[in-house]
């Protein structure tokens, strides 16, 4: 029975964020891009469905639809919660235990080949975690796309 109760709330829980606290777009955020509930869930794994672009999401096609991403510029935040906790646990996967999805891409030199030709969307930003909302820590070994 405590197995059963076990899988049960594992069931229950996802990896994703849960809510939005919080956003301020900032100075030079994209216009429309404004729509922070655009982060809840999974991450995209199609960008562009309906049009003539549509493609899985890859290094050489970022999600990019306003459906799918939102712009935070200069001076912006965006303040999101998780229901679940997040905790520094050894046993994920390359101890990955937090991952903030951007959409820098690769630039395709010779399409559909994939040579690289440099990075585009790499903006950059600051990450930090709080327990509380009231004291936080900046992550400095991480930056927001790549920055």
């Amino acid at each position: 029975m405590s197995v059963s109760l076990l899988l049960h709330c594992i069931l229950a829980t996802n990896p994703w964020c849960d809510a939005v606290v919080s956003f301020d777009p900032g100075m030079g955020a994209t216009p429309g891009y404004d729509n922070p509930s655009v982060v809840l869930g999974p991450p995209e794994q199609m960008s562009g469905e309906g049009t003539e672009w549509e493609s899985v999401v890859s290094p050489f096609s970022p999600a990019w639809g306003p459906d799918e991403i939102v712009s935070i510029g200069l001076g912006g935040q965006l303040i999101i919660r998780f229901d679940e906790p997040v905790v520094d646990e050894p046993q994920n996967a390359y101890g990955i235990d937090l991952i903030i999805y951007g959409n820098p891409g690769f630039i395709d030199l010779a399409p559909p080949e994939g040579l690289c030709g440099g990075i585009f969307g790499g903006d950059g930003g600051t990450i930090e975690v709080s327990p509380d909302g009231i004291f936080w820590t900046e992550i400095p070994t991480v930056g927001a796309d790549g920055g």
